[in-house]
Parts: structure tokens; C-alpha cells; sequence
């Protein structure tokens, strides 16, 4: 059935407290808590975990993570060690529809990942050409840095 069936049984789930958010995409959903409201993670998980089950989805344990976002370094040693929600694997960035989102919200994860995926292209790229189309590293180089 997929994703659209996804959609729709979803449409009916939401979070049990009003100051938390359920974003949801495709077939993926995302818990959204606030520092202040860590208490209720839990709970908000036993929930979705509840309504997966009443709908006869299944979760992916591999794909259950959790990432706390820190405002401060002082707030990062106040935070316990072990994973909040049981289950879950505590990570340090997260891929969001494309986008590494680091617990520091800094740019550099999302950074490294599209020069590496732009770096593993060109790499690709540059062995077809050279390969099928016998043509030496500069003038590929021209054909792919030419601006005109």
C-alpha cells in the first residue's frame, strides 16, 4: 500500500500533549519535544507505539533515534547519557528529508555530507567518461567546468 495509505491512516495521529509536535512525512514521522517537556517523551512514544499497533503498522526499531538539540555546552552535561526514549539510539546528527541535522544545529554535518556526495558523483562521473568515451582527465575537465 505504501506511503499514500500511510498518509491517510495517519491523519488521525497526534500528540497527547498540546506543547509537543508529530511532524510526519510520507511514511516517516517525527516526535518534536521541548527541553522543558522531556518528561513526557515517553509517553508521547508509548503512544505512537500504540497507534502503530492499533493500525497494524509495524515501527522500524532500526530507524527509532532520538537527537537532542543543545542551546548550550552546559546544557549538553546536564543531559542524561543513556537514550530517553527505551529502545531508541541517542545520535548526534539526523537526516531529515536530505538535510543532516546536528544536536548543535551547526551547518557542518549537512556540509560534509553534500560535498562528499558531490565528490563520489564527480568521481563517477569522471571514470564513465574517461572509460566509454576515451577522452584524457583535461578535456573532461573543459566539458565539465566550461561555462559557455
Amino acid at each position: 500500500m505504501g506511503p499514500p495509505s500511510y498518509i491517510v491512516q495517519a491523519s488521525d495521529l497526534h500528540p497527547v500533549h498540546v506543547f509537543n509536535a508529530l511532524m510526519k512525512y510520507a511514511d516517516d514521522s517525527y516526535l518534536l519535544v521541548g527541553s522543558n517537556n522531556l518528561s513526557t517523551a515517553t509517553e508521547e512514544f508509548d503512544h505512537i507505539s500504540n497507534w502503530a499497533g492499533a493500525n497494524n503498522l509495524r515501527l522500524n526499531p532500526q530507524k527509532t533515534k532520538e537527537l537532542i538539540v543543545f542551546k548550550s555546552a552546559r546544557r549538553r552535561v546536564m543531559t542524561p547519557s543513556n537514550p530517553i526514549i527505551q529502545g531508541a539510539v541517542r545520535v548526534t546528527t539526523l537526516r531529515v528529508l536530505g538535510v543532516e541535522i546536528s544536536s548543535d544545529l551547526g551547518m557542518s554535518a549537512h556540509i560534509d555530507q553534500v560535498l562528499a556526495s558531490c565528490a563520489s558523483s564527480m568521481y563517477a562521473l569522471r571514470a564513465q567518461y574517461i572509460r566509454y568515451k576515451s577522452i584524457s582527465p583535461s578535456q573532461f575537465f573543459l566539458v565539465l567546468f566550461s561555462t559557455s
